[in-house]
């Protein structure tokens, strides 16, 4: 399947910001009842880097004790992303942070006079635009892979409802930011438009690393060429933007907190069972569950087996602080649950190695019957 007409994709759209419009009202309801100011929304800590530039553009906010979460890095670079030296000295790990830059520029872009409320908001709308892409690019793809016009929309209004909208919009991250240009890069794949695949996978690596790992996945089920050019090119800007960091930021606070090999979990496994974390626990056990039966009925080597089977690798790997966290583990799980989500809306039987979905059958021709179409 090539294309989607216009009328459908509006509604796509429509759904899809109706989806992140009642989230984002739930989100920013709770945040204000409880902190009455929007800084809350980058949820800042007193013990973090990033507290003397909080207090000086919040001085009537309180900080909560503790180093609070991610939001505070992006907003503290949003405040001037073109010096990345000033901006380092007020975030914990600045080359970490600072990799995944889009967000950031973003936030920016539309409030460039600097810090302040307008700022939090600005970072706030962008991870909400973020959300708004997950529904629309999970819509696409599953539509790129011959789901049916219900799926396609049940997908555009409802994934802005997963749990890592809800923690993506509680902390002012990029996580569903770069999962929603991801899927969108892996749509435009399928329907064979290969300059826009592009442009939007690189803008995916460049506001979350990790989503390398996506296009892995997919391109190798897609081809050598795909390897190529939706893996490639993506690495090498990241790459890039990697060793620039380097020479610019000389000394950095930054060490590895995302990874623990076997240990990571079971730690997690016991923080849940002590009865901490429990969302999180849910989460990455459903996610976990879906990604196996998913494998198992449409195998490795379906559209989107070779990423679910990676991201499904991936879960061992990682840290406690990543999985136990009620806030982290639905983030790091996102992308797991969704394309698994996905990959239970589209047919069963797919064309492999880049060839499109067979076109919708008509009233009376049977799908069996049709030859797949060349992307």
């Amino acid at each position: 399947m090539t294309h989607m007409e216009g009328s459908r994709l509006r509604r796509v759209v429509v759904l899809a910001l109706l989806g992140t419009a009642v989230t984002a009202g739930v989100v920013l309801r709770l945040n204000l009842d409880v902190d009455h100011d929007v800084a809350g929304l980058m949820t800042p800590g007193a013990q973090s880097p990033a507290a003397p530039v909080i207090r000086h553009d919040f001085p009537s906010y309180v900080l909560h004790d503790g180093v609070g979460h991610d939001g505070q890095a992006f907003y503290v670079i949003a405040r001037e992303p073109m010096h990345l030296r000033d901006a380092a000295r007020w975030t914990d790990r600045p080359r970490y942070r600072l990799q995944r830059i889009l967000l950031p520029v973003l936030a920016w872009s539309t409030h460039p006079q600097g810090g302040g409320p307008g700022l939090v908001l600005s970072l706030w709308t962008w991870a909400a635009l973020g959300v708004a892409l997950t529904g629309l690019g999970a819509a696409l793809l599953a539509h790129s892979l011959g789901a049916s016009r219900r799926a396609v929309e049940g997908l555009a209004l409802l994934v802005p409802f997963l749990p890592a909208a809800f923690a993506t919009l509680d902390l002012s991250v990029a996580d569903e930011l770069a999962l929603g240009l991801v899927l969108v890069a892996l749509a435009l794949d399928r329907m064979g438009h290969e300059r826009g695949a592009l442009a939007t996978a690189v803008l995916a690596v460049l506001a979350k690393e990790a989503m390398l790992l996506v296009l892995v996945g997919w391109a190798l089920t897609r081809g050598r060429r795909a390897l190529l050019r939706l893996v490639g090119v993506p690495a090498l800007v990241a790459g890039g933007w990697w060793l620039v960091l380097r020479v610019w930021l000389s000394s950095s606070r930054d060490q590895s907190e995302e990874f623990s090999v076997v240990r990571g979990l079971i730690r997690a496994v016991h923080i849940w069972f002590d009865g901490d974390g429990r969302i999180a626990g849910v989460v990455v056990g459903a996610s976990v569950v879906v990604a196996v039966f998913v494998l198992l009925r449409r195998g490795v080597r379906s559209p989107l087996g070779g990423a679910i089977a990676i991201q499904l690798a991936l879960v061992p790997f990682l840290s406690a602080v990543v999985l136990a966290g009620d806030w982290n583990g639905p983030r790091a799980m996102a992308p797991l649950l969704l394309l698994s989500i996905i990959a239970m809306t589209v047919p069963a039987e797919q064309p492999a190695q880049g060839d499109a979905a067979p076109a919708e059958p008509g009233p009376e021709t049977r799908v069996s019957s049709l030859p797949a179409v060349r992307a």
